[in-house]
């Protein structure tokens, strides 16, 4: 019998998120004879509240203005390890933020999806490295279908006595891309698009603010701007992720503009799938299921 099998035949129209936390890389250096006492460096949430991080070392906030104080207790010469879990663990109990440390390094990322910017050192001579560009965008009606192209790379393996014929596959490689048209084009979501991919927004003197493509970023490491792209079942409520199939590291590439005195205007998008080390090996490229219990933040 077969006719119980028609249930598996499913319509499942989804909404798509394109967002990530703002995060940083900080290379923390050693106290010298108090030199870090007093120092600080800037963070700011999605929110655009300012929060300055400063090493207590028996000194006075620097207290720069309009600013909410993370003091690190921070002993004269400590070492850069030291100083790292000082940062981290201070920064991790303010509840904006999700903060770890490794040797010298400081991970810290916004509590928050979306853009945050001025996170910058002031005096402290930490080297910030951004490794996550924060953003939000729910990609709004789509045209026509989401295409998932899931491609494993393998080498076969032969030998002289069994001509061409592969005796095994040893697997190369992953590459995972996903395509869909934007049909709800409006100008916010065009605008947020193209500053996620190699897009810049300026104003010129005197003028009002244009955004558009340019060769600024050419050169630049694409993974900064990566961010997890959800497909969200529509018939599920947006907090049970049960069902969400997740691009953890995805990458937008516009690909062509439909401009129509007849129909709705379009814009085709292709999503470079990259795997995420900071997830389990087995499911470090896409994962279906409640994604959230893999993240240390949730949005």
């Amino acid at each position: 019998m077969s006719c119980g099998n028609v249930q598996n035949i499913k319509i499942q129209p989804c909404d798509v998120y394109y967002s990530i936390e703002e995060q940083y890389c900080i290379e923390t250096v050693a106290d010298v004879a108090g030199s870090l006492d007093a120092t600080y460096f800037n963070l700011t949430n999605p929110a655009g509240d300012k929060f300055h991080v400063w090493m207590d070392g028996g000194g006075a906030d620097p207290a720069p203005a309009n600013s909410t104080a993370i003091p690190v207790v921070v002993a004269a010469n400590a070492s850069a390890a030291t100083v790292a879990a000082a940062v981290a663990a201070a920064v991790d109990l303010n509840s904006n933020f999700h903060a770890s440390a490794l040797g010298s390094d400081v991970t810290i990322t916004a509590d928050l999806v979306g853009q945050a910017v001025d996170w910058a050192d002031f005096d402290t001579g930490f080297l910030f490295t951004q490794t996550q560009d924060g953003g939000d965008l729910k990609m709004g009606y789509l045209d026509g279908d989401i295409e998932v192209t899931f491609e494993e790379t393998v080498l076969d393996i032969t030998a002289h006595q069994g001509g061409v014929t592969p005796l095994t596959s040893l697997r190369q490689g992953l590459v995972n891309t996903v395509g869909m048209t934007m049909k709800e084009l409006d100008l916010a979501k065009y605008k947020e698009l193209m500053l996620a991919t190699s897009g810049a927004a300026l104003t010129p003197s005197g003028g009002t603010e244009v955004f558009g493509w340019g060769s600024a970023s050419l050169g630049g490491n694409t993974i900064v701007k990566a961010r997890r792209l959800v497909l969200h079942p529509v018939v599920l409520d947006v907090s049970d992720k049960s069902k969400d199939l997740t691009f953890w590291k995805s990458y937008a590439q516009p690909d062509s503009m439909t401009i129509s005195g007849e129909n709705p205007q379009t814009l085709g998008v292709n999503f470079k799938v990259y795997k995420d080390d900071s997830k389990p090996t087995g499911i470090n490229q896409f994962i279906y299921g409640d994604w959230s219990q893999f993240v240390p933040v949730y949005p």
